[in-house]
């Protein structure tokens, strides 16, 4: 066994370039990756796109009795959102009901028409990365808070309604991306 080897100064050079250039690509692949992962689901400012079809996992009653009909917390939204516009369209596949609204995210009021003639006045706007979106009923001022969370496959949406002793009604809903 040779204790001293002689080593072509070359081939130490190359070795040494190679490795260089490898960690070099591969920390250009992890940064391209990592802000690629970042933008999706997410407009230019951060705030998230909640464009997809989602379906109702779970609904969690915080305080009050949810003015809902049975078979509401199974609601299926589809979301078309290209900010500052948004579509939605919810489903309710057991209550046979489909309910379309339109939103300009920028804090101005607007109105969505019922299928019974009805009207209602409405806003939406951003709280940080929460949409906020309010409607004016007969019975007082619908809140809804839109949040997505980290993974972007999980959509929250807390309500907020006064019942009749002005005390507030609140529920959570949990959606899944499909």
């Amino acid at each position: 066994m040779r204790l001293i080897e002689n080593k072509s100064l070359f081939s130490a050079k190359r070795g040494a370039v190679s490795l260089i250039a490898a960690s070099l690509v591969l920390t250009i692949s992890t940064a391209l990756a990592s802000a690629f992962s970042l933008s999706l689901g997410q407009n230019k400012d951060g705030k998230p796109d909640f464009t997809g079809k989602w379906k109702a996992e779970s609904l969690t009653k915080e305080a009050g009795e949810p003015p809902i009909q049975p078979g509401s917390e199974k609601e299926m939204i589809e979301v078309d959102h290209k900010d500052p516009e948004m579509k939605i369209i919810k489903s309710f596949e057991e209550l046979g009901r489909v309910i379309e609204a339109r939103y300009t995210i920028d804090g101005k009021e607007s109105t969505i028409s019922e299928g019974d003639g009805a009207t209602i006045r409405t806003k939406a706007g951003w709280s940080g990365k929460r949409l906020i979106i309010t409607a004016q009923l007969m019975a007082g001022e619908l809140k809804e808070t839109w949040d997505m969370d980290d993974d972007r496959k999980t959509l929250i949406i807390t309500k907020e309604f006064p019942d009749s002793r002005l005390k507030m009604i609140r529920w959570k809903m949990i959606f899944k991306r499909q």
